[in-house]
């Protein structure tokens, strides 16, 4: 990989491409940085996102269990009413 140039020995025309060569590709890096940043920062606020929307979820469930205790609770309590009703329709019938 060489470039065909006419320096005339003294090395300024090579310097001068090199230092060209070097910007274009401190550039390149530049831009690629740049849009890596712009990626992850996309990426942390849909991963922020997600983590909001599961814990919306989290709290929705544990809200679901607390109201299964309070209606299971409220089913032993009708099935014991239950028991002493007929209990009494039973021990009064006689």
């Amino acid at each position: 990989m060489t470039a065909e140039c006419n320096d005339n020995g003294n090395g300024k025309v090579t310097l001068a491409l090199l230092g060209h060569k070097v910007d274009a590709l401190t550039k390149t890096l530049e831009d690629f940085i740049k849009e890596e940043r712009v990626y992850h920062q996309a990426n942390d606020d849909r991963v922020h996102d997600l983590e909001k929307v599961q814990a919306r979820q989290d709290e929705r469930i544990e809200n679901l269990k607390a109201q299964a205790k309070f209606w299971l609770s409220a089913e032993g309590v009708a099935a014991v009413f239950a028991m002493f009703v007929a209990l009494f329709k039973v021990g009064g019938g006689k």
